[in-house]
């Protein structure tokens, strides 16, 4: 029951800070003070996203992820869509945004799925990088990141994404749109690949990794990359789950990289 009351209440002190935040902002324009005695605004927040438990996995878990949002005084808050990474704006103009971002990957421990037994851990990762988004038009935005890995990962992934951003009153925004995430292999190796002595404590092949697209999402087709599941590696979703299962499958037996 106390820990159960303790994420209660964490979950309401996250909801309130950003709105405390935004409320603050307000009232130091309000009060007169100028973008040159109070340049940014810091919006700080908490937000749950159901994940796969690993990277490739059929099976999925809610999960806290921080938001942070920093802004010029006065300007109003950026939307941001879940899949981006956080970052600060420092060249900007009417349409356009260009800065550093960053993302941390959750670690993979063994212990948490039967079907990593053999497969060892893979350490937290951070990827620092800079990113660029532009506004077509009020509604459509276009963004892409590019951010180097370390630690769990020493790679380059890089995300490009499209939203169509539709405001539903003040407090809600209906988004939506395909995105691509592409990553080298140091970036997919350590989550993906089995060497020797893994293969001889998990029992299946050894397997090489090779970067490119890691995943993407189209409207009304979606497809990720792969995992282990039943001593096979499979896709973790897919509109055809069949078809992906058997190109993950046929990718594992002829060595090749799973088909995207």
């Amino acid at each position: 029951m106390r820990g159960g009351c303790a994420a209660v209440v964490g979950f309401v002190a996250a909801l309130w800070i950003p709105l405390g935040a935004s409320a603050t902002d307000a009232d130091r324009a309000a009060s007169g003070f100028s973008a040159s005695s109070y340049d940014w605004t810091v919006t700080v927040g908490a937000e749950g996203r159901v994940e796969p438990v690993f990277q490739g996995s059929d099976r999925y878990v809610l999960r806290p992820v921080p938001i942070i949002v920093v802004r010029r005084f006065g300007t109003p808050e950026p939307f941001r869509s879940p899949r981006e990474g956080i970052g600060i704006g420092l060249f900007e103009g009417s349409n356009f945004q260009i800065g550093p971002v960053g993302q941390v990957v959750w670690p993979r421990l063994q212990r948490r799925d039967a079907a990593l037994q053999g497969l060892g851990n893979v350490p937290w990762a951070g990827e620092l990088g800079i990113f660029a988004e532009y506004w077509w038009v009020p509604w459509l935005r276009i963004r892409a990141e590019v951010r180097q890995g370390f630690n769990g990962h020493h790679g380059i992934v890089s995300d490009v994404m499209m939203d169509a951003v539709v405001p539903l009153g003040a407090q809600w925004t209906l988004s939506g749109g395909p995105r691509i995430t592409l990553a080298t292999t140091p970036a997919v190796s350590p989550y993906f690949s089995i060497d020797a002595a893994q293969s001889a404590a998990s029992g299946l092949p050894i397997f090489d990794a090779r970067g490119g697209i890691r995943s993407r999402w189209e409207p009304a087709r979606r497809r990720a990359t792969c995992g282990r599941r039943g001593g096979r590696l499979m896709s973790s979703s897919s509109s055809n789950g069949s078809l992906a299962t058997w190109q993950a499958r046929r990718s594992l037996r002829s060595g090749a990289p799973p088909i995207s």
